[in-house]
């Protein structure tokens, strides 16, 4: 998600991160819903420069940045980054670890109670509705059932917060 100058980056920020690109990608088509993932990459990162407290402050500009553009705080929903089965892999995304994983669960949680918008607890919900058989073979990313987790947590989020009448249906029989 983060567009923090690092090493493994050339020291130049990555515009191409969901940081840089929010704007063209979401606040120019006045969604009526938003749902955010972001997170798996920059918790896996060893790179120094990648910190929680980083994600967060981009995190906080980019739902502050969507509302200011006029979408409907009550409609952006934050997930936070979703279970995987290890943190081990290639140089740089070998710096993850369970417990810095609920650092990051943390912070998407702070940050959606900071701007009063909803959160998604995707990182939980995974883990009582199938654990880590919704990780894909890679350990890493969802499988198709990780997928409908996902979807069924942020359709809970805001169901349970949203009195008003949502325009789609669950359909994933968790």
């Amino acid at each position: 998600m983060q567009n923090t100058p690092a090493v493994i980056f050339s020291n130049l920020p990555q515009t191409n991160n969901g940081r840089g690109r929010f704007d063209t990608a979401i606040c120019k088509y006045q969604p009526d819903y938003v749902f955010i993932l972001y997170g798996l990459n920059d918790l896996r990162c060893s790179d120094t420069a990648i910190t929680v407290e980083k994600y967060a402050t981009q995190y906080n500009f980019i739902v502050d940045s969507l509302i200011k553009a006029g979408i409907d705080k009550n409609k952006i929903v934050l997930g936070s980054p979703p279970l995987q089965k290890t943190y081990t892999g290639g140089a740089p995304f070998n710096g993850g670890s369970i417990a810095k994983h609920l650092l990051y669960v943390a912070a998407v949680k702070s940050v959606a109670q900071t701007n009063h918008v909803k959160y998604a607890d995707v990182y939980n919900y995974m883990k009582t509705h199938g654990d880590t058989a919704l990780v894909s073979a890679d350990n890493i990313h969802p499988n198709d059932l990780g997928h409908a987790a996902i979807a069924n947590s942020f359709y809970n989020a805001l169901k349970k917060q949203n009195s008003q009448k949502i325009n789609f249906k669950n359909h994933f029989g968790f």
